[in-house]
């Protein structure tokens, strides 16, 4: 067996594929994900009783997504241990129930886009009389676009002044004009920018923030279409 094969579980089951891109469901696979849990570990982690962990760990016995790794024998019936059956899982887009993928992607995007919209929007409850949208030239020459609230937006070092007295919320769709090398040169620095707040995560302190980076070259029409923001 290749190392490759070790590494990735393809995927063929269309549901198991189903299960994997559900964010809700899949949240309930992870902590079994490359490594040995618990049904009752695995609740906790997740919030839930051990009967309802134990309901999504059937399922995913069945989908071939977990196996039972070993028996811990004690006094009564063993605690069984389950393992995903790869470190990682491979979903072929052509498994996914959208005719297109332009369509798989838009519903897989959406389920994160409602929570950033909720997110920004608690955000503006806590000061409505001062959110809004920012519209301005930056130092650069660009038409830009920020959702903030007046009196300072904590989002970006531009013509809007940072206030660091507000909790940051970033919600921005830009247009860049990149040569080849700029973009593959802004990819490798969002890459290692994200690497480095993404360690911080591991100490499971502050606040839970939603962050979302993309980028993607524009189609011609809607290179036509979009302004410039």
């Amino acid at each position: 067996m290749s190392s490759e094969s070790k590494l990735w579980h393809h995927v063929t089951n269309p549901e198991a594929a189903r299960v994997l891109n559900n964010p809700v469901v899949f949240r309930f696979l992870q902590p079994f994900l490359d490594r040995e849990n618990t049904v009752g570990i695995a609740a906790k982690a997740a919030g839930m009783t051990n009967v309802q962990m134990f309901r999504h760990v059937k399922q995913f016995l069945v989908l071939g997504l977990l196996e039972i790794t070993r028996l811990e024998t004690r006094a009564g019936k063993p605690i069984k241990h389950y393992r995903s059956v790869a470190p990682g899982f491979f979903v072929p887009f052509a498994l996914l129930p959208s005719e297109t993928l332009e369509a798989e992607l838009l519903t897989q995007d959406n389920f994160w886009r409602q929570r950033l919209a909720r997110g920004i929007a608690a955000i503006a409850r806590d000061a409505m009389s001062t959110g809004g949208s920012y519209f301005f030239r930056n130092d650069q020459g660009d038409i830009r676009k920020v959702t903030g609230r007046s009196g300072g937006l904590n989002v970006l070092p531009e013509n809007v002044t940072p206030n660091t007295s507000l909790t940051p919320v970033w919600s921005d769709w830009s247009v860049v004009m990149l040569e080849p090398e700029d973009a593959q040169e802004f990819y490798q620095d969002m890459a290692e920018l994200f690497k480095r707040y993404k360690a911080r995560h591991a100490r499971m302190k502050g606040r839970p923030y939603l962050m979302r980076t993309a980028m993607a070259p524009l189609c011609e029409d809607d290179a036509k279409a979009i302004p410039m923001l």
